[in-house]
């Protein structure tokens, strides 16, 4: 169990920040494959700025024709939000939950991810902006006939997933700093 967890949040990771050069996969959040949210600091002016950036892009997305299914950020960085949230002299944005817990953003589902990189939010239309390919589900095999394992009474373990994503709509995602300058 311990390994197919420990696969899982490498593709986790993978999908998100990976870079393309092999082994790994072009993540959502590789160049090309999204679109830079373009903001300044000077467009979100002094009050709870990560708040009006994210919603300035949702409000982009739906603009561009795309429905904004998640808001994906690093653990920290919603932390972060949360606790802005709850010094702040205004209530005008409030934090909401689904029913099974999920955190909630005008409306858009907050996904927490350590694939995401801390300090850079994305926000986009998952279901338009591409495909996860599942080539095989986890894998987890082990032998005694690695080297010397037999004589030596070892066992190895190898875990691995095969997948691949395409991006076919950069567009559908916006993703940026969360604190541009």
């Amino acid at each position: 169990n311990r390994m197919r967890y420990g696969v899982q949040r490498k593709v986790e990771t993978q999908l998100c920040a990976g870079d393309g050069v092999a082994p790994n996969i072009s993540g959502i959040f590789d160049a090309g494959n999204f679109t830079a949210h373009g903001y300044a600091a000077a467009a979100l002016g002094a009050t709870l700025p990560k708040l009006v950036l994210i919603r300035k892009i949702i409000g982009d997305l739906e603009v561009a024709g795309y429905a904004p299914s998640a808001i994906v950020m690093n653990p920290a960085d919603w932390a972060q939000v949360e606790v802005d949230l709850l010094v702040a002299t205004s209530n005008a944005v409030r934090v909401t939950y689904s029913a099974m817990g999920q955190p909630m953003l005008w409306g858009v589902p907050v996904v927490k991810s350590v694939g995401q990189t801390a300090d850079v939010v994305s926000v986009g239309d998952f279901n338009s902006h591409g495909t996860i390919y599942n080539r095989e589900g986890v894998v987890v095999a082990m032998s005694e006939s690695d080297s010397d394992n037999f004589t030596r009474n070892l066992i190895t373990l190898r875990a691995e997933r095969r997948l691949a994503l395409t991006s076919e709509v950069p567009a559908a995602i916006r993703s940026g700093d969360l604190t541009p300058v």
